[in-house]
């Protein structure tokens, strides 16, 4: 947990890092290959899909807005989206 600070707004956050010289870490994908990744991944702490949603959304609520994150996000949803019509 770390504090950050948003205009005059003082709170706490949960944050994730690597180590970029880590041999898990990769590093020049596209768009489109992160958002396979993220529709896919999961953790001891839910899904990345999940995880990005629920980002995105708190950004909103605090007024801020991340465009490469929404685009993530609309990435994410169509990949999840795809799994399930194929799925009928």
């Amino acid at each position: 947990m770390v504090t950050v600070r948003s205009g005059e707004r003082t709170i706490r956050a949960l944050t994730f890092c690597i180590d970029r010289n880590s041999g898990r870490y990769i590093s020049g994908l596209s768009e489109e290959q992160i958002a396979d990744v993220l529709a896919k991944a999961v953790g001891s702490r839910g899904s990345m899909a999940e995880y990005l949603f629920s980002t995105v959304e708190h950004l909103e609520q605090m007024g801020l807005h991340d465009a490469h994150l929404w685009r993530l996000q609309n990435l994410v949803a169509e990949r999840i989206e795809a799994v399930y019509e194929t799925d009928r």
